[in-house]
């Protein structure tokens, strides 16, 4: 587990790392966020509205998303909602998704070698 993770943040990384090299690329974070997407998305109508981004919760670690910092997680979400929603439609379009999932690996990628390291990720708070 890297240094500053916990076991939920060593998980999520894990299950972004598919090919176990220990390092999160953009290839793999984009496989990542297009299943996210796809799961949040849950009449199928390639947008997201508000309430089903919100409603899905990838319970990683001890508590399953529950517990005293679960109002704070909610309101980091919120907030990456709102700026995502590049068009102020008030829903995610799968290009808005994704992009901002693009934006958020670039910005943990504090080296800017392509890849997302366990200290990165931790670092970054907001992957």
């Amino acid at each position: 587990m890297g240094q500053g993770m916990g076991q939920g943040m060593a998980a999520r990384v894990d299950a972004m790392d598919t090919n176990g090299d220990g390092v999160i690329s953009l290839g793999e974070a984009t496989a990542w966020h297009q299943s996210v997407f796809d799961t949040m998305d849950s009449n199928g109508d390639g947008q997201l509205t508000k309430d089903e981004y919100m409603s899905v919760r990838f319970a990683f670690g001890p508590g399953g998303g529950q517990g005293p910092r679960a109002a704070q997680m909610t309101q980091r979400k919120e907030a990456r909602f709102t700026q995502a929603d590049t068009n102020k439609d008030g829903r995610l379009s799968q290009d808005e998704f994704m992009a901002s999932g693009k934006s958020r690996f670039a910005a943990a990628d504090y080296n800017k070698d392509g890849r997302v390291t366990p200290a990165e990720f931790a670092a970054s708070r907001n992957f």
